[in-house]
C-alpha cells in the first residue's frame, strides 16, 4: 500500500470517504503498490468475456471450465452494479452457477437434459458479455458518483476497483491513471472534489484519438540508416517545426549519436500514446538488438506527442518501463547468447526457482525482459 502524504490533504477541504477515494486510486495504481494487482484481476465485464470465449472456443477442459465458473461467480456475488443493472442475466445464470451443466463429452452423448442445459447455458453467458460490453462501464462511472457519500467506503472500494480495472483492460496505462489524484490535491485549481470527479469521468470517457509520438534516442550509431522499421521512422532530424517553447527546442536539437522515431498510435490522451509508443519501440530496439545496432541505445524519457485531430502538442517525460542493458554484451548475435543462456542455466548451483524463469522466461519474452 503506497500513502499520500498527509501534508498534501492539510490544505485541501475534503471529507473522509473523499479522502479514502483518493488514497485508493493512489495506492491501486502506484507501480510499486501490491495493492496494484487488484486492478490487474477481472471484473464482472472480463470475466463474463472470458467466459464466453471460452466456452465458444471449446478449448477449455472440464477442471478449467468448472474454476472460471467458479471464479465468475464469486466475482458477481460481490458485484453491486450487476447487481443493480442486469438482475435479470443474473436470475437467469443462477441456477447454472449452482448445478453447473457439464460439457458433452464422448463418454456421454447422449446426456441430453446436460446438453440441452450446456447450451441454453452458453447462450445466456453470451448475451450477457455483450449486454456488459455494451453498458458495463458506464453504468459503474454512474455508481462511482452515487457511492461518494459518509460511512460508504466499502462500496466505494468495490466499485473503484472493477472501474480500474476496466480502465486497464481499455488500454489506459497505471502511469496515466497514476496521476488523477494530483488533480483533487490541486488547491490553485478552484474546483471542488466533485467538479474534479466528474471531470475525471467524462475524459475517461472519450474516444481513442490519432496521435503522433516522436522518440529521442541516443547512443546509436546505424538506426538513421534503416530509415523504416515496423510502425516507426528513423531519422536525423526530428521533423517538428520550431517553437519558442524551450523543452521542444531542447527535445529537436541534433547531435552525431542521437536519431528520432516517429510513429502514430490511437490512443485516449497524450501521456497515454506516449506511453504505449515507447513500450512498442523498446520492443521494436529488442529486434536490432543483434547484428545491426550492437550499441547500447538510450529511448530518453522525453517525447514530443500531437493530437492529429487539432494538432495540439505536447512535450511528454515518460520512465524507463524496460530499461535497456546496462553492460557490454559480448555476442554477435542471439544464437549464441541464448546457447550460453542454456549452458548458465543448468547449473547446479542456481537456485530452482531462477533457473525455471530463465527456461520459462527466454523463448517468449525474449533478451530485453531478461537483461
Amino acid at each position: 500500500m503506497r500513502i499520500i502524504n498527509p501534508k498534501n490533504f492539510t490544505a485541501v477541504k475534503l471529507l473522509p470517504h473523499q479522502s479514502f477515494f483518493i488514497e485508493l486510486w493512489h495506492g491501486m495504481t502506484h507501480n510499486k503498490s501490491l495493492d496494484s494487482y487488484r486492478i490487474k484481476c477481472m471484473n464482472s465485464r472480463t470475466i463474463i468475456r472470458e467466459l464466453s470465449e471460452d466456452i465458444t472456443l471449446t478449448l477449455m477442459n472440464d477442471d478449467e471450465y468448472s474454476n472460471i465458473c467458479t471464479e465468475a461467480k464469486s466475482i458477481l456475488d460481490q458485484d453491486s452494479t450487476c447487481k443493480k443493472y442486469y438482475s435479470n442475466s443474473l436470475t437467469n445464470l443462477a441456477p447454472f452457477f449452482a448445478d453447473l451443466p457439464m460439457k458433452s463429452s464422448k463418454e456421454k452423448p447422449k446426456d441430453k437434459t446436460n446438453n440441452r442445459r450446456y447450451t441454453q447455458f452458453r447462450f445466456l453467458v453470451n448475451d450477457f458479455s455483450v449486454a456488459l460490453e455494451q453498458s458495463y462501464f458506464d453504468y459503474l462511472s454512474e455508481d462511482l458518483l452515487g457511492a461518494m457519500k459518509k460511512d460508504n467506503e466499502h462500496e466505494i472500494k468495490l466499485i473503484t476497483s472493477s472501474l480500474l480495472s476496466d480502465l486497464v483492460d481499455r488500454g489506459w496505462p497505471l502511469e496515466t491513471l497514476f496521476g488523477w489524484p494530483n488533480n483533487f490535491l490541486n488547491i490553485s485549481s478552484g474546483y471542488s472534489f466533485d467538479d474534479n470527479l466528474k471531470f475525471m469521468l467524462k475524459i475517461l470517457h472519450q474516444p481513442r484519438q490519432e496521435f503522433e509520438i516522436t522518440l529521442r534516442i541516443s547512443k546509436c550509431s546505424s538506426l538513421p540508416s534503416i530509415t523504416q522499421y515496423g510502425s516507426f521512422l528513423f531519422s536525423p532530424d526530428a521533423g517538428i517545426t520550431e517553437s519558442e517553447d524551450e523543452a521542444t527546442k531542447k527535445f529537436i536539437t541534433q547531435f552525431q549519436s542521437v536519431c528520432f522515431a516517429k510513429t502514430t498510435v490511437n490512443d485516449f490522451d497524450h501521456r497515454s500514446a506516449a506511453i504505449n509508443a515507447r513500450e512498442e519501440l523498446e520492443q521494436l530496439i529488442d529486434l536490432l538488438r543483434f547484428g545491426f545496432e550492437p550499441d547500447r541505445v538510450l529511448i530518453e524519457n522525453i517525447c514530443h506527442v500531437k493530437r492529429l485531430s487539432d494538432d495540439k502538442d505536447e512535450i511528454v517525460i515518460t520512465s524507463h518501463v524496460l530499461p535497456n542493458p546496462t553492460d557490454d554484451i559480448p555476442y554477435g548475435d542471439f544464437a549464441s547468447f541464448s546457447n550460453d543462456l542454456d549452458i548458465v542455466s543448468r547449473k547446479t548451483n542456481i537456485d530452482i526457482i531462477s533457473q525455471t524463469q530463465l527456461q520459462v522466461t527466454c523463448p517468449h519474452k525474449g533478451y530485453h525482459l531478461l537483461s
